[in-house]
């Protein structure tokens, strides 16, 4: 779940999960992925998704 969470983390910082993506070296496919399993671990919705980039919400 540290993995997870620091992914989160950077995709919030970065502002696109691409370039969270980057920072974590693995392909934004695989970093959506953890933030799902993130999301359903702690069973909210964290991020925003959206053409503009990734926002957190209030629970994120």
């Amino acid at each position: 779940m540290l993995d997870e969470l620091q992914q989160f983390l950077w995709a919030v910082e970065t502002g696109t999960l691409t370039a969270a993506a980057k920072r974590a070296h693995r392909s934004q496919p695989a970093l959506t992925a953890s933030i799902h399993r993130l999301e359903d671990e702690l069973g909210a919705r964290l991020l925003d998704r959206g053409p503009g980039g990734a926002r957190p919400t209030a629970a994120g």
